[in-house]
């Protein structure tokens, strides 16, 4: 089975102050979100194999272009992922998704990272939002870097859709207290 991609949206986003003081170095933030049709929307499958390996094409492309917003693997210090399944589906369709080897794995790689990459997952309607949580990419605990990234698409997902999106950061939250 191959993804039926939509759309994809990429945002970057770049905080020079915060709480009134300007960051010693601007924090950087990327998502991605891939828009693809459900092909089990609407109806129950059971086996969903095939959606879980249509990741295959979608993981390494979503991982390159959300690690090169940032600038590449060097730049990047937290990662999350996350899925909206559009509400003719089910929550199961994203997870099968976002949980194959074939997204974390490409994103740990990309990113040259080795820590469990946090995710949300969600059935909602069109033009909702979703918060990233964003982890360390290192496999040391950081409380730092625990911060979520909003994304919303307006237009998506539709209700036979999906949207996969992956986040990167170039740093923990502005001016953490550790």
């Amino acid at each position: 089975m191959q993804l039926q991609i939509r759309k994809i949206h990429q945002v970057l986003e770049e905080i020079h102050y915060e709480g009134g003081r300007k960051l010693d170095k601007p924090l950087r933030l990327a998502a991605v979100a891939a828009i693809v049709k459900n092909p089990y929307a609407g109806e129950y499958v059971k086996d969903l194999t095939e959606l879980g390996a249509a990741g295959l094409e979608l993981g390494p492309r979503l991982s390159r272009q959300v690690v090169a917003a940032l600038g590449g693997p060097d730049q990047v210090e937290a990662f999350g992922k996350g899925v909206i399944v559009g509400i003719g589906g089910e929550l199961e369709h994203g997870s099968v998704l976002i949980h194959g080897k074939e997204i974390g794995d490409t994103l740990r790689e990309a990113s040259a990272g080795d820590a469990p990459i946090p995710s949300a997952e969600k059935v909602d309607a069109t033009g909702c939002a979703i918060d990233i949580p964003l982890k360390t990419k290192a496999g040391k605990y950081q409380r730092k870097h625990h911060q979520n990234f909003t994304v919303r698409v307006p237009d998506a997902p539709m209700p036979d859709e999906i949207m996969v999106v992956l986040a990167v950061s170039s740093g923990g939250r502005p001016h953490a207290r550790q």
